[in-house]
């Protein structure tokens, strides 16, 4: 039994469906572009509010000149996000960071009960150092941070 169709349409038959298959290949990869594109973005953000957040935190810090608990818990939270938006060069930074904030509160604390001047002095000759390692914040941190926040954000490795 012999078809009626004309010899055209058996052609566009037989390249109908790797046409499909193609045209079903362009979309999945830009479906996927669109999903990395807005990993990327999802990313982003959350690294930005994290840099934002230790930004304020020591900014309040180094202007008043003394840390408090809550500078230092809520550092030491955003430094725990941190974590897992950032590889391990700069947790380590936020981490020995966070010492030093510790010790501005703790020395703050201690110079209050110290009336001997030459004690007094070692005190801040101590805080002075620490101080001056969070002073130091915002060049180290955004040195250490400018390659993750851009769009074209590298992605952290997990091992």
């Amino acid at each position: 039994m012999q078809s009626q169709l004309p010899m055209w349409v058996h052609y566009l038959q037989a390249l109908s469906t790797p046409a499909i298959g193609l045209l079903a290949a362009v979309i999945a990869w830009g479906q996927w572009r669109v999903a990395r594109n807005k990993m990327v973005l999802d990313l982003f953000d959350k690294r930005m509010a994290v840099y934002d957040e230790l930004r304020n935190i020591l900014g309040h810090v180094v202007a008043a000149g003394r840390a408090t608990a809550d500078d230092t818990y809520n550092f030491g939270r955003a430094k725990q996000r941190a974590k897992f938006l950032f590889d391990s060069d700069v947790f380590k930074y936020l981490d020995g960071l966070h010492n030093h904030l510790i010790e501005v509160e703790v020395l703050e604390n201690e110079l209050r009960g110290i009336s001997d001047s030459a004690e007094r002095v070692a005190y801040v000759a101590k805080q002075r150092v620490s101080k001056n390692a969070l002073s130091n914040f915002y060049i180290e941190f955004d040195r250490l941070v400018n390659s993750y926040l851009h769009m074209r954000a590298k992605l952290t490795q997990f091992p």
